[in-house]
Formats: C-alpha cells, structure tokens, sequence
C-alpha cells in the first residue's frame, strides 16, 4: 500500500510528457548521468570510468514490451520510458513517476528501485 501512496503522490508532479534533451545527474550518485539527445538516443555515463552505454529511447502512454516475465500495469496518466541497448539489443522499462524541468524520477518496472535525476549544470 505505500507503493500505491508514493505513486499517487509522485504522478502529481509529472508536468512533462517527455523528459528535457538535457544531461540529467543521478541524486544516488553524483557521477552517474542519463543524457537525452534529439535523435531518440540515451547515454548512460560514468564519470571517472570509460564507461557510456548507448541506447533508443521511447516514451509511451501504453506499456511497452519490457524484458521477458515483466509486465507493466496500465494506469491512467502514467507515461513509460523504454530503452532499447544498442549493443545487445536488451529492453529496459522505467514507470516515469516524476517529471519537470529541473527533476525526474522513474521507477525500474523489473526491480522497482526508484532512480532520481536532478538536471545537470552544463
């Protein structure tokens, strides 16, 4: 039932339908960042480390196809996020909870930890 309570409460601050094409910071960890681009692509990076993963995003109204054994629940006004790896071609799906110009939240649809982003300071 806190899960039900916290979605509730969260959905009431998606302002957006998409998220910014910006970089965005992980709150959990500072060196971790998600940057949107205008041509449908996701870099997941790491400062520090050689590390950036490349994926196709897709934001959705209907829940997309995730990895095998998730299923999404449909909710009304709830948006998905997709992100399609473009090395191996594994799916991953978020619950977007939370969405501005300055935050956004989303909810891992196979784990469900909850990952907070703050918008990066170029």
């Amino acid at each position: 039932m806190l899960f039900l309570s916290l979605k509730n409460e969260v959905f009431a601050q998606l302002t957006s339908s998409q998220p910014e094409i910006a970089k965005w910071q992980s709150e959990q960890d500072a060196k971790s960042f998600w940057e949107f681009k205008n041509d449908g692509k996701l870099y997941s990076t790491y400062s520090g480390r050689n590390y950036i993963a490349e994926y196709r995003y897709q934001i959705t109204s209907a829940p997309p196809i995730c990895q095998e054994g998730v299923s999404l629940a449909i909710e009304k006004n709830v948006k998905f996020l997709q992100l399609t790896d473009q090395e191996d071609g594994s799916i991953l799906c978020f619950y977007i909870y939370g969405l501005n110009a300055e935050r956004l939240t989303v909810m891992d649809a196979q784990t469900g930890h909850i990952f907070p982003f703050i918008k990066a300071e170029d």
